[in-house]
C-alpha cells in the first residue's frame, strides 16, 4: 500500500505544485476493506463529532464541520499495512526535500448525507507541525452528483475540485492549501493524515 513508486511519483509532482491527486492508490479490495472498518465504527457509534482548535481551545462546531472522526489504533493487518505506507511516503519526501518530517497520524472519517467542512487549513494557529495532509477516498461507485467533493483553493479562486472516488489519494502542504469539503448527498468515507515535523 503506497509502493515506492508510487510515493516518486506523488514527490515528483509535488515539486512542481503543491497538491497531487493519485488516482486507483489503492486495490478496490483494499478500498472496501478498510470502508468496512470505518463503516463499522461508525455504525457502532464508536466514531466521535469532529471539533476544531487544539488544547484548551479544541471545540466541536457543528457549524463549521459536521463529520465524525475515529483515529487509528492500528490493530488491524490492514490499518499497519496503510501506516507503513504514509511512512515510506515521509521517509521519500524528506530524502528529496529535506522536510525533517518525523511522524505520521491517521483517522477515519465520515461525512453522513449532509455533511460538510467549510474552507480551512490544516495547520494549527500556534502549532504548524503538520505539514503534509494525506487523504484516501474509501467510496467505491461515487459519482460526482453524490457531491462531497473536495475543493482546493488558491488564495480565494478555486483551484479544482477532487471527487471522492474509492482509492484517490489525495497529497498536499497543510499549510499552503486552503480546501473545504463540499456538502455530501450520502455517506462518504475517506482516511485523512498528516505526515509531521516535531512539535514545538
Amino acid at each position: 500500500m503506497l509502493s515506492l513508486q508510487q510515493c516518486q511519483e506523488i514527490a515528483s509532482a509535488l515539486a512542481e505544485k503543491d497538491w497531487y491527486a493519485l488516482t486507483d492508490a489503492l486495490s478496490a479490495e483494499d478500498v472496501m476493506q478498510l470502508r468496512q472498518q470505518a463503516a463499522h465504527l461508525h455504525e457502532n457509534g464508536l466514531m466521535q463529532p469532529a471539533a476544531i482548535g487544539r488544547g484548551t481551545g479544541r471545540q466541536v462546531q457543528p457549524h463549521t464541520r459536521s463529520d465524525l472522526t475515529a483515529w487509528f489504533d492500528e490493530n488491524s493487518p490492514l490499518q499497519q499495512q496503510f501506516m507503513a505506507g504514509l511512512d515510506r511516503l515521509r521517509q521519500t519526501l524528506n530524502e528529496q526535500f529535506f522536510l525533517g518530517l518525523v511522524e505520521q497520524e491517521a483517522h477515519f472519517a465520515c461525512f453522513p448525507a449532509g455533511g460538510f467542512y467549510r474552507r480551512h487549513f490544516d495547520s494549527f494557529r500556534g502549532n504548524n507541525a503538520r505539514r503534509i495532509t494525506v487523504v484516501c477516498y474509501l467510496n467505491p461507485d461515487w459519482q460526482a452528483e453524490d457531491g462531497g467533493a473536495i475543493r482546493l483553493y488558491n488564495g480565494q479562486e478555486v483551484m479544482t475540485d477532487i471527487v471522492p472516488h474509492g482509492g484517490t489519494l489525495l497529497v498536499f502542504l497543510s499549510e499552503a492549501i486552503p480546501h473545504e469539503v463540499l456538502p455530501a448527498l450520502k455517506a462518504r468515507y475517506s482516511i485523512a493524515a498528516w505526515l509531521r515535523i516535531r512539535s514545538a
